[in-house]
């Protein structure tokens, strides 16, 4: 029995072949080479409206939750804000502390001495990052967690001098239970921080 092969030529003029028909087709999808393909017009995102009560403080705003409330302190070396949930649950607190320019402030010294007046004795927290970004600005914080009234407690302090090296000091003080403290923060600590912005 033979067994007869293709010729060579035969496999060519199939190539060719579908060589022009796949040239044919990619033609066919411009008109003239001189459109370009459009991509579909994203549809815009809404902004989110803004939720909370506007507070204005002293060189900032931020909002806090409608279900809370706040209590304001002043003194000679500054302006203490305090907000805490209305239904008087004492295990959370957010504090907001402006006190005027101080050249040459040391904020590692002024966190430290924070955890010091807020706990008789604490274990710091090497887990929460050295800085962090609020309202555009950078700023130094650390963490501590100990006895505050009588209940494992986690502290994070937050500071930062704005304008850098010339402005009024900023410390936020986010204050709740140890073993519920990271979910406070995702639900109620960080909306606010993230409403924060600087006004002047």
């Amino acid at each position: 029995m033979k067994i007869r092969h293709k010729s060579p030529a035969k496999w060519t003029a199939l190539f060719l072949c579908i060589l022009v028909l796949t040239l044919v087709l990619v033609a066919c999808g411009t008109t003239g080479g001189d459109t370009t393909n459009t991509l579909p017009t994203p549809t815009p995102t809404p902004t989110p409206t803004p939720t909370g009560t506007l507070y204005t403080g002293d060189g900032y705003t931020v909002r806090y939750p409608d279900t809370w409330k706040l209590t304001t302190q002043d003194s000679a070396t500054g302006k203490l804000v305090l907000f805490t949930p209305s239904n008087g649950d004492q295990t959370k607190a957010f504090v907001i502390t402006v006190t005027p320019a101080t050249p040459g402030v040391n904020l590692d010294t002024a966190l430290t001495e924070g955890l010091k007046s807020e706990f008789k004795t604490y274990q710091p927290d090497t887990t929460v990052p050295a800085t962090t970004t609020i309202g555009g600005q950078s700023w130094k914080q650390t963490a501590g967690i100990g006895d505050i009234g009588g209940q494992q407690s986690k502290s994070v302090l937050i500071a930062t001098q704005y304008p850098a090296n010339t402005g009024k000091v900023f410390i936020i003080s986010l204050v709740a239970k140890a073993d519920s403290y990271d979910q406070v923060y995702s639900t109620e600590f960080k909306p606010i921080l993230d409403s924060f912005k600087f006004t002047s």
